[in-house]
């Protein structure tokens, strides 16, 4: 399997065929173009996991094509490291890195250190797409690294699945960039419930929209969930306009097209431990923790629950 798929762009075939070349030997499979509009094409067609770009070419410049896939939505965040034959000046160097290119080097470079270039610039950007660029935690891939570690060390480990409820009816009335901030401001709160009432090594990660999860002790757990629900409902009606606070609830559209009340929203923590059950892998500890969160959804306002079924209750 090639360690990654790079572009590479320059009207000048030798430079071309010496990146490919090196670049090859380094196990990546490489996409070569010859032109800016070239680039582009490819680069829709093919979804390339980083761009290497030369700054001079005709008609079409390498920063002008820079400007153009950072502007289409399917290459907007692929990594672009822009190459100049330029070394008289630093302008180029300076309107590179002001462009929003990642990275730059000169020509005649030395073909290992662009290597070195590609292989931690593809590091950086793995790392990035594991975490949530709203809430900066930890995303999916980690998340299950880290539950599955504590399930096979055997430790005692609590995991928490945290889920707004109600939130989806607030995106609806007042939109996502609002949405977005009470996602934010869920992910404060349990960074500072972590904090307050777990340990240094407790783990915290956002699934993906109102889900988070959190790896801590069995004896951090509890505090933490009623941490954590005390403060969202003391901050809850800070998202809400005074009318709407006023009449004790908000009105949405339902699908049928018709005016509904939905209440405000509440918070509701699923808890699930190895203390009492052994669990084979990160999906049963998921699971486990999904289903006590449901128990806690259908409480009044907002809930934590904790399995506490046992392997011999089986």
């Amino acid at each position: 399997m090639a360690e990654g798929k790079i572009l590479v762009c320059d009207d000048d075939m030798e430079s071309v065929k010496l990146i490919e070349v090196r670049l090859k030997m380094e196990g990546f499979e490489v996409l070569p173009t010859y032109s800016a509009e070239q680039a582009l094409q490819k680069a829709l067609e093919a979804q390339p996991d980083l761009i290497i770009m030369d700054v001079v070419m005709r008609p079409m410049s390498g920063y002008e094509a820079f400007a153009i896939l950072r502007q289409m939505p399917k290459t907007s965040s692929i990594p672009i490291i822009m190459v100049s034959g330029i070394r008289t000046e630093d302008q180029d160097l300076i309107e590179g890195f002001e462009t929003g290119a990642d990275d730059y080097i000169t020509k005649p470079f030395n073909p290992s250190e662009l290597v070195a270039r590609v292989k931690g610039m593809l590091a950086r950007a793995r790392r990035y797409r594991e975490f949530s660029p709203l809430t900066g935690l930890p995303g999916n891939a980690v998340i299950k690294h880290n539950l599955g570690l504590a399930v096979e060390s055997g430790q005692p480990f609590a995991f928490l699945y945290v889920d707004l409820d109600n939130f989806k009816g607030f995106n609806d009335k007042y939109g996502f960039q609002r949405g977005d901030e009470v996602i934010r401001a869920v992910s404060r709160i349990l960074c500072d419930g972590v904090e307050k009432c777990g340990r240094l090594r407790d783990f915290l990660g956002h699934v993906g929209g109102d889900d988070f999860v959190i790896l801590t002790s069995p004896d951090s757990a509890e505090m933490i969930a009623h941490y954590v629900v005390a403060e969202f409902d003391r901050r809850v009606m800070e998202f809400y306009p005074p009318h709407d606070r006023e009449r004790g609830s908000i009105e949405i559209i339902d699908r049928r097209g018709q005016i509904v009340d939905c209440p405000f929203m509440t918070i509701s923590i699923g808890i699930a431990t190895n203390q009492r059950r052994a669990f084979l892998n990160a999906l049963e500890v998921t699971e486990a923790a999904a289903e006590v969160k449901q128990i806690a959804k259908a409480c009044s306002g907002s809930a934590y629950f904790e399995d506490r079924r046992s392997d011999t209750a089986k």
